[in-house]
Parts: structure tokens; sequence; C-alpha cells
């Protein structure tokens, strides 16, 4: 009763005197000094056993923020108190009780230290720092961080928390209202450290509900993630498997951004190349995004293994082919004389769409009427074959594309009259490297091609006649 006697002589005292009329924080200690008062013991008896049920000031609410600046730390912390928090306490003081400047500079002085206290606690708990900090306008000064009830602090310290969450670090970086530089520049000079983080914060976006943030958003921040193909091999192979359920994009962000993200990765090897290329499904529903991203593809990956890149470039004109196909529109023809004209720029893009001319007299389709294979005798079957053996046999990368187009895409009838081709091209350049590579990568249809005919080359030799068993 004795600290509770206290508490109710402080209330009295602060609403006798109005507050602001207190002349400055010494006058307050001296106050509580003089009647032998705990600050910490009689505040904590003030909120446990709320005196304010039969005492009463009329701002309870900016009162009870006054004294919460005086509560131990470890008080706030379990409370989730924040900067933010903190701001809107004095905010809520200044406002309703009128402090000095004597008085408000000691209650800022007492947020600053609860602040900082509870900053400095929650380093290394990503989660936890995460919530002190988030909503308290930081500020970078030079490699220190500050705010206005926070002070400074290395950036690198606070960093360090994040290195295992890529999430939470993309937040982190959301908290400043000030230009962030030196913080990209101290993620991009650690990255080896932040990588990994950074690809579980991307992946994790296939499963959070907060549509908020879209992967393009989140990899923005994060360009060196771009370049790395782990990253990218890890998100094709997550979005390859969701593609083919109906609720694969149920909670994370829509399928089209993720396609909209890899269409940004400068790392495309074969392998990632041929596997976006083989995907179908995409071309069934707005197909728009998916053929962006395969020829954001094959430009990238043209200079670094053309033979994946032209198959990429073939199976999109494919693409194209099959949409209009199916619609008869006009849009889906605009479509493909588009990607057309942007093959058309690359190195060799010439001799690519000839090939591709030539595959557009194969069929797509039960529905596909564009196709002249089933009109052709056995004799003109023979003379195309010729034609585009001599069409892709001068490169080695457009013989790869042609042998991964005809066992990826061509029909089992149309199989039978142009496996002989794979055969001829074998005799000019060895495709056993990429046999065995589509037997890994090419979609189940051209794995499982790729896998007789390794079989076929080593008991017939590439010298030797072929006719396929169809």
């Amino acid at each position: 009763m004795e600290d509770e006697g206290k508490a109710t002589a402080v209330l009295e005292w602060l609403k006798a005197e109005g507050v602001a009329q207190v002349a400055d924080a010494q006058s307050l200690d001296e106050f509580l000094d003089a009647n032998g008062i705990d600050v910490r013991s009689v505040l904590e008896n003030v909120l446990i056993h709320r005196l304010w049920r039969t005492f009463r000031l009329d701002n309870e609410a900016a009162v009870e923020h006054l004294l919460n600046l005086h509560r131990p730390p470890e008080y706030l912390t379990d409370k989730g108190v924040v900067l933010s928090k903190l701001a809107r306490w004095i905010t809520a003081i200044q406002q309703d009780l009128e402090p000095n400047e004597n008085l408000l500079a000691h209650l800022s002085a007492q947020a600053r230290a609860l602040g900082t206290t509870r900053v400095r606690n929650a380093i290394g708990d990503s989660e936890s720092l995460l919530e002190a900090v988030e909503g308290g306008a930081l500020l970078l000064d030079g490699d220190q961080v500050r705010a206005e009830y926070l002070d400074p602090v290395p950036l690198s310290t606070l960093l360090a928390s994040f290195r295992k969450d890529g999430h939470r670090l993309w937040k982190f970086r959301s908290a400043f209202r000030s230009p962030v530089d030196v913080l990209d520049r101290a993620i991009a000079m650690e990255w080896r450290g932040f990588k990994d983080g950074v690809l579980d914060g991307l992946l994790a976006l296939f499963e959070k509900s907060d549509h908020s943030l879209t992967p393009v958003e989140y990899l923005s921040v994060f360009p060196q993630a771009l370049g790395e193909a782990s990253h990218l091999a890890r998100v094709l192979r997550e979005l390859t498997r969701r593609i083919r359920c109906d609720d694969g994009f149920q909670y994370g962000s829509e399928r089209d951004d993720w396609l909209e993200a890899l269409a940004g990765f400068r790392c495309w090897a074969s392998g990632d190349l041929r596997l976006l290329a083989c995907m179908e499904r995409p071309l069934r529903d707005r197909p728009g995004a998916y053929l962006d991203t395969v020829l954001a593809a094959v430009r990238d990956g043209w200079n670094r293994d053309r033979g994946a890149a032209a198959f990429g470039a073939l199976s999109l004109i494919r693409g194209c082919r099959l949409m209009f196909a199916e619609s008869h529109a006009l849009a889906d023809e605009a479509r493909e004389e588009n990607c057309r004209l942007s093959l058309a720029t690359l190195e060799g893009g010439e001799e690519l769409l000839r090939i591709a001319d030539l595959c557009a007299d194969l069929p797509l389709g039960l529905r596909d009427e564009r196709h002249v294979w089933s009109g052709l005798t056995p004799p003109i079957k023979a003379h195309w074959r010729k034609r585009a053996s001599a069409a892709a046999g001068g490169s080695r990368a457009l013989g790869d594309a042609l042998v991964a187009y005809i066992l990826a895409w061509t029909s089992r009838d149309a199989y039978a009259d142009v496996e002989p081709i794979v055969f001829e091209l074998h005799k000019q350049h060895d495709r056993t490297d990429l046999l065995v590579a589509l037997t890994a990568s090419g979609g189940r249809l051209a794995a499982t091609r790729a896998a007789y005919l390794l079989d076929e080359f080593d008991v017939h030799p590439p010298a030797q006649d072929h006719i396929s068993p169809g």
C-alpha cells in the first residue's frame, strides 16, 4: 500500500503541476528523490494495479505512455515496443500533455535509450530485429544506422542478423527513408554470405500469401542474384513443378510473376533453357509472359550455348504457331512475327529462321492446318530431309538445335520420317553429349528418344544407314 500511496502522489503531483509546468528533468528527479520514490517500483504498481480505476487523469492514454517511458527495457521488449511505437508515444504526450521543452527533451532521451536497448538486444535475431526497427524511419549516416529514437549502430552489425533471411533483409532495407546505396554496396561486397538467404527468401514467395511483394520486386533489390545459375535452376524447377498443378499458385505469387522474374536472369545454362522451352501448359492460358521469358532466355544464352538457345528459338516459334493453330487470331500471328523479327537480329538468326520455316512443314497437333507433311510423298520427304540436313549441317549449334527439336516436338508418324536426319547430322558431328543432355533436360518424349538413339549408336555406327522402327 505504501508504494500505491507513492504512485498516487506521483499522479496527483503530475496532475497538479499540469505536467508541462515541470521546469526541467532535474526538477522531476528532485521531486522523486525528495519523496523517497523508487520510480520503477512505483510505476510497476501503477500499471499492474491500474490505480486509475479510482483515480483518473483527463488524458489517461498519454499518461500511460509517459509512465511506460520509465519502465524497465525488458518489460518493453516483452510488450513488443518498437521504434515506431516510441515515436507514437512521444507524439501523443506532446499533443495531450503539452510538456515544456526541457521535459520533452527528458522524455525523448528516455525513448532513445529504450529504443537503442530494444534494437541492441535483438541483434542476431532477424525476426525480433526487424520488428524493432520496421516503421522506424531509419537513416544511413555513412556506415552508421540512426533513427530519432535510436543511437547510432554500425550497419554491418545489423546486416549480419539478416544473412540467412533474405525476406526480412528485403524488409529491413525498406525501413530506411534515406538512400540505401551504402547498404546495397555492403550486401554486394559480402554477397557470398547473403546469397543463400536471398535464395531462401525468393523461394518463400511461392508460399507467402503477401501479394504486395512480387519476385521481380524482390530481385530488384538483389541484382547479384540474377547472375546466380543455382538460383535460376532452383526457381525454374519449382516453377516447372507448380505449373503442372492446378493449384500450384494458390498462395504465393502468380505464375506470370515468376515468369517475368525468370526473364531477368543473365545466366541461362543449356539444361535450364531446354527445360523452359519444353513447357507446354503455359501456352494454353495467358501465354504472353511465357513466350517473352523464352525469348529473353534465348537472347541471354545465344553466345553461351547457341545450340540450346537455337532449340529454344525453334520451340518459341513453334509455340506461336501452335497458339495460332488453336485460335486463328490475328494477335497470335502478330506475336510470331514479332518473335521472328527479334530472332533475326541475333548473329546467325537468319539461318535459324530458315530452319524454322522448314520445321513449319511438320505437324504441330491434331488441329494444325498449316503443316504440309501429310501431303508429301516419300520422295518429297526425302528431299525435305536433304534440305533440312543441308540447312543445319554447316553449323554445329544449328545441327544440335534441329536434333533437339526433332526429338522433342515431332509427332510419332512424322518422327519416323525425319529421324534419319538425326543420324545424318550425327555423321557430321558427334551428338552423343547432346543426346546424354537431352535424357536429363529435354522433356520426357525427347529423353526417351535420345536414350534409344544412344543405344542405337552403340549398335549402329554413324557411317551406316538406319531405318527407324517408328
